[in-house]
């Protein structure tokens, strides 16, 4: 597929990455946080700027970013650390309160945001469209500028 310029590319790359972020995280057990947010709510957002010359508007891909919560990134990188002793206080459905002791926790890392990124080949399509697209647009700005010079 042939791409007019890089607002279609980061497009289509956030489409790829997307949809391989989202079969990976379908894996994981249903889990909400008090927010509502679950691991299963991955987005994928691209940055593309705007630039206007001389009434020629043209699109640059800048970035291409993971959004979820932060218990996705938890599980991505896992936890190894000591967890700080307190007390819990719970109303319903009856009142009652107690202690607890700080404890050792380990969560083992699952790293389902870099394997989505290597199977979704993503960052070799991103590199050679905008490559291309680019690379086609320096030789027209090229032979543009050739031509005025020349009249």
């Amino acid at each position: 597929m042939e791409f007019q310029n890089e607002r279609q590319i980061a497009d289509r790359a956030k489409q790829i990455l997307g949809s391989k972020l989202q079969s990976r995280a379908n894996s994981f057990k249903q889990h909400v946080n008090g927010s509502g947010a679950a691991v299963k709510d991955v987005e994928v957002v691209t940055g593309v700027r705007r630039y206007t010359k001389n009434g020629n508007t043209k699109s640059y891909f800048n970035s291409l970013s993971i959004k979820m919560g932060k218990h996705g990134f938890i599980q991505n990188f896992g936890v190894d650390t000591q967890r700080k002793g307190g007390t819990r206080k719970r109303k319903r459905p009856k009142s009652i309160s107690y202690n607890f002791k700080s404890h050792y926790f380990k969560l083992k890392a699952v790293p389902f945001i870099n394997e989505s990124i290597e199977q979704s080949k993503v960052i070799p399509f991103v590199l050679e469209n905008v490559m291309k697209v680019r690379t086609e647009d320096f030789f027209l700005e090229t032979r543009n500028i050739l031509t005025r010079q020349s009249h």
